[in-house]
C-alpha cells in the first residue's frame, strides 16, 4: 500500500503550489421545484487515529442502472461544510444519485488533497433519490483509503479520468499528486443510514450550518416533522 508518508515529505515542496484557497460559496436560496441532498463522507487516517472530512463530494445521476458504474457526467457538492463534517448537493434536479469520489485534505492539513474513488461495491449504497421540494440523506460513510490505483476496480478506473483529467493526463504517480487529484481507493468501513442517524445530521445542519438562512430552514423543519411522524399502517 502506497503509504501517506510522502504528504509529510515533500509538504513544503507543493505548498508553493498550491492553488488559492477558494472564496465562500453564496448558499443559493431553494428552488421549489428541485431538491437537496446531504451527505458526511471521511476517511480513516490510521497514523493520526483521526477522521477527515470530504472538501467536495461526486454524484453521478442515475437515469439508466448503468449508470451507477459508469456513468458519463458528475455533479460535485455545491456547498461543504468539513468542520462540521457535512457536505451538500443544493438544488439538485429530481432523480436517483450515487456518490462515486470525493475530493480528500491531505492527512497533515498542509499539502495538497487527492480524490478518493469509491468502490464498485460501496457506489450503490449510496443510491438516493431526490424529489422537487425536499430533502434526502444519502448517509454517513467512513471508508480507508489506499494510493495503490494499479489494483482499481471497473468502476474507480471509469471515473478517475472523468473526475481527475489533469492527474489522468499525466505520466507518473509524482505528477499525479502535484494536480491535487492524485487518485486513490476508497473502499467502505462503516455505514450508517437510518433515520435516527438522519434527523441527527439535519438537526446539526439546521443549528450549525444553515442558522442564518431561515428559508432552508424552513425545509429542513419539514422535514424533520416528516422523519418524527410514525409512518401510516397499511390499509390507511
Amino acid at each position: 500500500m502506497r503509504s501517506h508518508a510522502w504528504l509529510a515529505v515533500a509538504s513544503l515542496a507543493l505548498f508553493a503550489t498550491r492553488p488559492a484557497e477558494a472564496a465562500p460559496r453564496k448558499i443559493p436560496a431553494p428552488d421549489p421545484a428541485r431538491g437537496a441532498i446531504g451527505i458526511t463522507l471521511e476517511y480513516d487516517v490510521k497514523i493520526l487515529h483521526n477522521h477527515l472530512a470530504a472538501l467536495e463530494v461526486y454524484f453521478v445521476p442515475v437515469r439508466e442502472d448503468a449508470d451507477r458504474l459508469a456513468g458519463e457526467s458528475f455533479v460535485p457538492t455545491n456547498f461543504n461544510v468539513p468542520n462540521q463534517r457535512q457536505s451538500f448537493l443544493l438544488n439538485a434536479p429530481p432523480g436517483r444519485y450515487v456518490v462515486v469520489a470525493a475530493l480528500m485534505p491531505s492527512p497533515n492539513g498542509r499539502s495538497l488533497p487527492f480524490k478518493a474513488f469509491l468502490s464498485a461495491e460501496m457506489i450503490p449504497l449510496s443510491e438516493v433519490t431526490v424529489t422537487a421540494g425536499g430533502l434526502a440523506f444519502a448517509g454517513e460513510y467512513l471508508v480507508t483509503t489506499s494510493g495503490r490505483f494499479e489494483d482499481a476496480d471497473a468502476a474507480q478506473a471509469h471515473y478517475f479520468p472523468l473526475i481527475a483529467p489533469r492527474a489522468a493526463q499525466q505520466a507518473t504517480p509524482f505528477g499525479q499528486r502535484l494536480t491535487g487529484e492524485a487518485p486513490y481507493r476508497a473502499s467502505l468501513a462503516t455505514e450508517r443510514r437510518d433515520a435516527v442517524r438522519e434527523r441527527v445530521f439535519w438537526n446539526a445542519a439546521r443549528t450549525l450550518v444553515f442558522k442564518n438562512h431561515p428559508d432552508w430552514l424552513e425545509v429542513i423543519g419539514r422535514r424533520l416533522k416528516e422523519l418524527a411522524s410514525p409512518p401510516a399502517a397499511a390499509g390507511n
